[in-house]
């Protein structure tokens, strides 16, 4: 599934009236690279340039001469004694809510590897504070992560708000958001992978500046954003990127007089990946004007961003500085991070090597999930193949991708295909005995020799009717960088990862709350819930004293679920749910 920041939402799948918000942005602008958020009409405060970012630093010292040198002087740890700092620090941890006064001073916080479970809250006058993240941050517990004194609940936010807050970030480095934790200012990390498991700490009130209308959100980023990439799909942004009043830096884009009206490029017709087959033919001659005739959105407003849904899993991003030469045009495919730009590369050759990647099995439509529209693609492909097989006329039609990704049993597509898979979403076709307790032992193996802090469960301690269809996982730790190991690790194993399942609660804890996040999960899972429950852990418990639990279809799966606790007569005061759009 293909990651997409949206301004004010919480699915990367649905709209709220407002512009897609992220692009990537890489070799558009010199150093630029990753996810490039820009939700509203103005630029990071701070900007001076033409369309794009540049300003941005992965080392400390190309902060300043000084930066390593001034934030060495002051070590902040859970002994720190005091609970405010007005210079130039290192934080490493935190005993204590800390609150950093920068005055009419700018100073620099190098956050070195810090685990943050109180919070830090920033307050200036004319100054400005300036984070920089080595390794990673961490936020959680009681922490409602970097706050801006001024955001508290039921403040109203506009776009144009300015927070003199910026955070940087090392090459490589990962932020987590956990619990109520939540970021404000400007995060220049075209280097830096967000995991974002926050549910935000304030509900606020965001006037919209696509209508004008005010949103009752609880974000977990309140500015601007620019990353690498999200390991979480589901983010709640409040985009504001006010400019201090003291500065001019920002200059608008000159449009090339041949577009007449950016308005062209939301019109036309759908794009195929047959198109683009023959765009990339143009080779670096391409530009904006070759895509006049095509349906795109607007995904940006300091560099002109389109993206383009090819279907079966594949996005073209197209962006232009001056609105009439190509930045990059890059294809993507949702089974892969890797990406081409098709004025340079094979587009052909991607698109097969694409599809020899996959290893999302069931998944006939490449949407990045196996569900009832893949046996249905199927059945129509091999029903007419003229509209609805490789190459077929209609919309969304059999890929090659698809193909491989249909065929469960390596002799074709098949009705027998289609028959698997509907098993497969019963939770009738799952793996041998043999076959799981094999994966068991690899993963046991490779956590203990990658000292990675998960736990997998024995059979005999598993769900009794679950023992003999998963291998089930428990996550011990908040620290998101093995997930690239892991995930990488299962690929090169050929482990199936579907009948893998990190399971939310402790195998051998007997409180009350744990009990209720078995209860609900084993519930979800044997029903095919379209529902989640959030893991978390007894020091939790005790301060929040709800688990909460989020579902993605409507009101009924709510109460579905309440209508399972009043069975069990749970009182529903312990069970928080929250509707994800």
């Amino acid at each position: 599934m293909k990651k997409k920041i949206l301004a004010f939402i919480t699915s990367a799948m649905c709209l709220a009236g407002v512009l897609p918000a992220n692009a990537a942005a890489k070799d558009s602008v010199k150093g630029l690279a990753g996810l490039q958020e820009e939700g509203g009409s103005g630029h990071i405060s701070g900007e001076n340039t033409i369309g794009g970012y540049v300003d941005y630093y992965y080392k400390i010292s190309d902060i300043s001469a000084t930066a390593e040198a001034d934030t060495a002087k002051l070590i902040i740890d859970k002994d720190y004694v005091s609970d405010t700092v007005n210079s130039s620090c290192t934080v490493k941890s935190l005993g204590s809510d800390l609150t950093i006064d920068a005055g009419d001073n700018d100073i620099i916080v190098l956050l070195d590897e810090a685990v943050l479970e109180k919070t830090i809250t920033v307050k200036a006058d004319k100054g400005s504070v300036t984070f920089f993240i080595q390794g990673s941050l961490t936020c959680g517990k009681e922490s409602k992560g970097i706050v801006w004194h001024e955001i508290c609940e039921g403040c109203k936010i506009t776009g144009d708000k300015y927070i003199p807050i910026c955070f940087y970030g090392s090459e490589d480095s990962v932020i987590t958001l956990n619990d109520e934790a939540v970021l404000c200012g400007s995060l220049r990390l075209p280097y830096t992978v967000l995991d974002d498991r926050s549910s935000g700490a304030f509900k606020i009130e965001y006037v919209s500046e696509y209508d004008n209308k005010v949103k009752s959100i609880k974000p977990s980023i309140i500015g601007n954003v620019l990353l690498q990439d999200l390991i979480n799909d589901e983010i709640v942004i409040a985009y504001c990127s006010g400019k201090d009043k003291t500065s001019d830096a920002y200059t608008e884009v000159v449009e090339d007089p041949a577009i007449k009206d950016i308005a062209v490029f939301e019109e036309g017709e759908t794009m195929t990946l047959d198109d683009v087959i023959e765009l990339s033919k143009k080779g670096n001659a391409l530009t904006l004007k070759d895509f006049v005739k095509y349906k795109g959105v607007i995904a940006g407003s300091g560099i002109f961003i389109l993206e383009y849904d090819l279907g079966n899993g594949y996005t073209l991003t197209v962006g232009s500085v001056e609105l009439y030469e190509i930045d990059y045009a890059r294809l993507r495919n949702s089974g892969s991070e890797n990406y081409i730009d098709i004025r340079t590369d094979d587009v052909e050759k991607f698109i097969s090597a694409s599809a020899e990647a996959s290893d999302i099995k069931g998944d006939t439509n490449c949407d990045g999930q196996v569900d009832m529209a893949d046996i249905v693609l199927i059945m129509q492909a091999l029903a007419n193949p003229d509209k609805y097989g490789i190459g077929g006329t209609a919309e969304r039609h059999l890929t090659e991708q698809g193909k491989l990704s249909g065929d469960m049993d390596g002799d074709g597509l098949t009705v027998g295909d289609a028959l698997a898979i509907q098993r497969k979403l019963l939770g009738l076709d799952s793996g041998s005995a043999e076959q799981l307790e094999k994966i068991r032992q690899q993963l046991s193996d490779f956590f203990t020799s990658e000292k990675i802090d998960y736990t997998v469960i024995p059979k005999d301690k598993m769900p009794e009717q679950f023992a003999d269809k998963y291998v089930f996982i428990k996550v011990n730790t908040v620290d998101t960088s093995y997930a690239t190991r892991y995930g990488t690790f299962l690929k090169a194993s050929g482990i199936d990862s579907s009948l893998i399942k990190s399971i939310p609660y402790k195998i051998d804890s007997d409180t009350e709350l744990n009990k209720i996040r078995e209860l609900l999960y084993c519930y979800i899972l044997e029903n095919s819930i379209n529902a989640s429950v959030d893991p978390t852990d007894e020091e939790s418990d005790l301060k929040n004293k709800t688990v909460l639990v989020k579902y993605y279809d409507s009101s009924e799966t709510r109460t579905q679920l309440e209508n399972l606790l009043k069975g069990k007569n749970i009182d529903l005061d312990l069970v928080e749910f929250s509707a994800v759009e």
